[in-house]
């Protein structure tokens, strides 16, 4: 019963991403990455920024945000080797600048993509409201099984996969 329940607050949290980062996409030249209706929907959902990168590995803004240091061309790479053709995907975790996010992700026309970098706080709380008893927790992991949420986390070498606590796998570099 608390499986489940989890299972549809995690998927309606991807359907609410998706939709956002969707719109953002979709509506972007016309309106503007400074809005503030546009920075309170990308801080809702957590996103650090939306960008447009071309088939060259150029990136340009979306949405207002911090994408300075731009994400390096491997991190693209990786990006554009996890799009479906006409469908946005949300990656497993990956490394930016040290820290963990997931990405929404979109083939656009012309050989770009569109890709939006968010955080993992919402299934922190998500996964610190669940308890089972005095020591009983639950774990939230990505699509690769690598420990989005956790009591312990984050791990103390996130860039490693190793084994850390009683986590199934660290988030890898």
């Amino acid at each position: 019963m608390i499986a489940d329940n989890l299972a549809s607050t995690l998927e309606r949290y991807a359907q609410d991403i998706t939709s956002a980062f969707n719109f953002l996409v979709e509506a972007r030249g016309t309106i503007s990455p400074d809005a503030w209706e546009v920075k309170k929907m990308t801080d809702h959902y957590g996103f650090r920024f939306i960008a447009l990168a071309n088939k060259e590995g150029r990136i340009s803004a979306i949405s207002a945000g911090d994408i300075t240091p731009t994400p390096s061309q491997a991190l693209l790479q990786e990006l554009r080797r996890e799009v479906v053709q006409g469908k946005t995907v949300l990656s497993g975790v990956k490394l930016l600048q040290g820290t963990p996010y997931l990405f929404a992700i979109r083939s656009l026309q012309g050989g770009k993509i569109a890709f939006g970098a968010f955080d993992t706080k919402y299934l922190q709380r998500v996964q610190k409201a669940i308890a089972f008893g005095e020591k009983g927790h639950s774990m939230i992991v990505d699509n690769n099984g690598r420990v989005l949420a956790h009591p312990k986390w984050p791990c103390s070498r996130p860039s490693e996969p190793e084994l850390a606590s009683d986590c199934e796998r660290c988030i890898g570099a």
